[in-house]
């Protein structure tokens, strides 16, 4: 009886022993994806915890304070003398070929730009040196024959940004040539030029839609990096400009810059009725941003098209106080343009009044300080 049962349960051994194999191997199979995926959690989380440590020290902000108690009793003006007379005897010119034939310089993953020839508050954190920190965003700017305010918008900028990228196309009144001059002089500044007219309506192809343009200017800007919009016929506040880089508290937030247009007739200053009586508030098309989102798309609007940035997943912010002054009509295809909405200065001041010293610095909104602006202007 003991043989047999033990006959039997060889043969069921033998018999099931394939299946027990099988379960084994699996068994084996299984402790292995287990640990495969144990190690990948873990990696993710070493990742993660690398991550939010780069974020805490990018976005760090107790020196903040600091920083702007030191550069309190600096001022725009200094620098930009500073950089001007940089500009008019620096010996450095950049080859960035003939200007009969511009070789465009393809940013690589591996290139490192020139450190900035220009002085700025920048020098006052060293956080701004970092490439990856919202304290030094690219530059993105596009022009076309803007020459009536192009310098005094490029010098205006200069203190707070380092390094940029500035595309142009089209120009005929000497745009092009003082674009690739500043970008000798200040060689973190890189000239793209765009080979294709830009058709506004009824283009023949692609590569004459606005959106395109754009899109091919601003792939040179890296992407994991920070961006601002420069436009060339907006003045620059540089140290509010500088101070609104701190804003961001991670790479979701956009901030969102607000402007006044102006409008200067016969040594009088007006602000056209744009936004809510005058004021665009944080108004969208001028921003500052962590370069992960997708490109420039056309938008529609009844027969204007317009090219707009598809942000995901951002949370817009509004900037603290404005940074700029927007000349609309001193471009040399806008100068004729005849507005019949525009609101003299100081009837702005009075009924906008909610907005000094709170959005607006009063003396932003000084006429005296705007017609001198005004006055350094290339005008025809």
């Amino acid at each position: 009886m003991g043989l047999k049962n033990k006959n039997t349960i060889k043969g069921f051994i033998k018999e099931n022993m394939p299946f027990v194999v099988r379960c084994v191997r699996r068994f084996r199979g299984v402790k292995t994806q287990f640990k495969e995926m144990i190690k990948g959690m873990l990696k993710a989380m070493l990742e993660a915890k690398k991550l939010h440590s780069l974020q805490k020290a990018l976005f760090n902000r107790d020196h903040q304070e600091s920083v702007f108690l030191t550069i309190a009793s600096l001022n725009n003006e200094s620098f930009i003398e500073h950089n001007k007379d940089i500009y008019k005897n620096s010996s450095l010119h950049y080859n960035y070929g003939e200007e009969e034939d511009l070789v465009d310089r393809v940013i690589h993953p591996t290139l490192t730009l020139p450190h900035p020839t220009h002085s700025g508050y920048f020098d006052y954190d060293q956080k701004s040196q970092n490439s990856k920190s919202p304290l030094n965003p690219w530059a993105f700017i596009r022009v076309k024959n803007e020459i009536p305010t192009l310098e005094e918008s490029l010098f205006s900028m200069l203190p707070a940004i380092q390094r940029g990228v500035i595309g142009f196309n089209d120009c005929d009144d000497g745009s092009k040539e003082v674009i690739l001059e500043f970008c000798k002089k200040f060689p973190s500044f890189i000239p793209i030029s765009y080979p294709y007219e830009v058709i506004i309506k009824d283009c023949p192809s692609l590569w004459h839609q606005l959106y395109h343009y754009t899109n091919y200017v601003f792939s040179f800007i890296p992407k994991n990096e920070w961006v601002v919009k420069i436009d060339a016929d907006h003045i620059y506040d540089a140290k509010k400009l500088y101070e609104s880089f701190y804003i961001p508290k991670n790479t979701k937030e956009v901030v969102m810059y607000s402007r006044i247009n102006f409008v200067v007739q016969d040594f009088e200053v007006f602000v056209r009725n744009d936004g809510v009586f005058g004021f665009l508030d944080a108004w969208g098309d001028h921003w500052l941003l962590y370069n992960d989102c997708g490109s420039f798309e056309i938008w529609q609007d009844n027969d204007e098209s317009y090219e707009a940035l598809k942000l995901k997943d951002k949370h817009h912010v509004k900037d603290k106080e404005m940074v700029q002054w927007h000349f609309p009509l001193a471009k040399k295809e806008r100068n004729a343009i005849v507005c019949d909405n525009l609101i003299p200065l100081e009837e702005f001041k009075k009924r906008r009044g909610d907005l000094i010293g709170t959005r607006i610095e009063e003396s932003m909104l000084d006429e005296k300080r705007i017609l001198e602006m005004y006055q350094k202007f290339r005008l025809p």
